[in-house]
């Protein structure tokens, strides 16, 4: 078969494999479509502690093309997306419903083999099935939305709020959907690339701002007071900062971008108290959101299919890496069908 391997740092070949043996309790999964998402480079610049060679990706969807002895809950031919956090199933985090803080935490493309390859093998308990009517192509996007479903569900959502997010990338634009899905009467996002723009407001932006010297005034006129929803999706340090700017009275503010861990913001401790500010974090997503997400999809609650900017084949791992940096992107995927 073929995949796309990580070989060391900033390092990467197509190569010819094996298709992968699967236990009992596990399921062999052919890849249709996988996603590239941020983690994946922080992977291949190093950032990540994790182990050369190594299949990235840890968003992906398929069909299952072969079941362990002791699967019961999964036959061939069943559409599947994969939950890629692998967890014990038994520490207290696991058993509090948290098992995205796992104790042995675990997670396909990063810890171990993930989906840029025609076939990869996962346990039966993260191959979770799928409706019949439902486009693998869009399902890529389904662990991105969990991801986002968590995010959001920190906070505390009161119909007719407003909100605004910094950063028109895919969980940005995730957040937005789901925000008015909610009754946030209005949304307005904030960016450095302008060619977003029109994608923003399509999915439902009030307003889709440029991050410059004229975005205090802007914003003012949307929201004098302030944003009752403030969401960073950047993970830029100086942005993380700059959401505090456009607090107001009982701010729910959601600091959800990935930012390097030696990065540091100052927080008056009496503005907190003061204004009866709430600050939140959220890492990687729980079992549940991902099993919403697939209702939501299924409902046709969102729209994922035009966060899909381009469709790439595996081969063109390379050219993906152009396309970022051109900024023309939102999501990228890959084709892995035959």
């Amino acid at each position: 078969m073929k995949a796309l391997v990580f070989t060391g740092r900033n390092e990467f070949v197509i190569e010819d494999r094996d298709i992968p043996e699967i236990g009992p309790f596990e399921v062999l999964v052919k890849v249709n479509f996988a996603g590239l998402c941020g983690t994946d480079l922080h992977i291949l610049s190093g950032d990540l502690q994790s182990e050369f060679p190594i299949i990235p990706c840890h968003e992906f969807s398929g069909v299952v093309a072969d079941t362990g002895s002791e699967v019961t809950n999964l036959q061939k031919g069943d559409k599947v997306v994969v939950n890629p956090v692998l967890s014990c199933g038994t520490c207290d985090y696991c058993l509090n419903g948290m098992e995205n803080y796992c104790e042995s935490f675990k997670c396909y493309g990063g810890s171990l083999d993930g989906g840029f390859s025609e076939y990869t093998r996962v346990h039966e308990n993260n191959a979770c099935k799928l409706d019949s009517k439902i486009d693998l192509r869009e399902a890529v996007l389904l662990e991105p939305l969990a991801c986002a479903l968590y995010g959001i569900s920190k906070i505390e959502i009161d119909m007719g709020d407003t909100a605004l997010i910094f950063g028109m990338g895919t969980m940005g634009l995730l957040m937005l959907q789901l925000l008015r899905n909610k009754g946030v009467s209005r949304v307005a996002m904030v960016d450095v690339n302008t060619k977003k723009f029109k994608k923003a407001e399509s999915l439902g932006a009030c307003r889709a701002l440029l991050n410059d010297g004229m975005l205090d005034d802007r914003l003012k006129d949307i929201s004098p007071r302030g944003f009752d929803i403030l969401i960073d999706a950047t993970g830029v340090r100086e942005v993380c900062q700059q959401v505090f700017k456009y607090f107001t009275v009982n701010s729910r503010i959601l600091l959800y971008g990935v930012c390097k861990p030696e990065d540091e913001i100052n927080i008056k401790p009496h503005t907190l108290y003061r204004n009866d500010l709430s600050v939140y974090g959220a890492f990687s997503f729980s079992r549940d959101k991902l099993l919403s997400a697939i209702k939501i999809l299924s409902n046709n609650m969102v729209d994922l299919k035009n966060l899909i900017s381009h469709e790439l084949r595996v081969e063109e791992f390379k050219k993906s890496l152009e396309i970022l940096k051109s900024g023309e992107a939102v999501k990228i995927i890959f084709d892995l069908n035959d």
